[in-house]
């Protein structure tokens, strides 16, 4: 599995994270500005966030590209209520508008899964909407899929 780890810089985090739930997002956006250094820099400066750093653990580009968020033992900041003992996935894309997930995407998801499965064991996969007040993953996101 080929994770691109860019070598984030993170403020203080809470690193009790221990993961037995995947949660997937869509990013509501696309296009090469989106990459995880702009995602990180946007959620540590931008009022509505405030975070140390990016919220997700792994991020998947429209070309099935993976790159690391946080460390997977910190706490996320991507689904108020329910971010401990979870992994953030996020997705670039938005699912509302997009009708079909981009097959390399597809499948560089279930490698990262297979990736956490034999990481941290069979974990349930939620969509941000099953858990929080949130539409994400977006409406044509394929959940019954993943």
């Amino acid at each position: 599995m080929n994770i691109i780890d860019k070598g984030l810089s993170f403020g203080p985090m809470n690193m009790n994270n221990h993961p037995a739930m995947l949660i997937v997002h869509h990013l509501e956006a696309e296009g090469p500005q989106w990459t995880v250094e702009a995602i990180h820099y946007m959620h540590q400066t931008e009022p509505q966030f405030k975070f140390a750093g990016i919220g997700y653990h792994y991020y998947i580009r429209l070309d099935g590209s993976v790159y690391k968020g946080r460390p997977d033992n910190a706490i996320g900041a991507h689904c108020q209520g329910c971010n401990t003992n979870t992994l953030g996935i996020a997705f670039e894309g938005n699912y509302d508008n997009r009708v079909e997930m981009p097959t390399a995407q597809f499948n560089a998801w279930c490698e990262l899964k297979s990736y956490l499965y034999n990481k941290y064991g069979n974990m349930p996969v939620y969509g941000h909407r099953e858990k929080g007040s949130s539409e994400c993953p977006g409406a044509n996101f394929p959940l019954e899929k993943v």
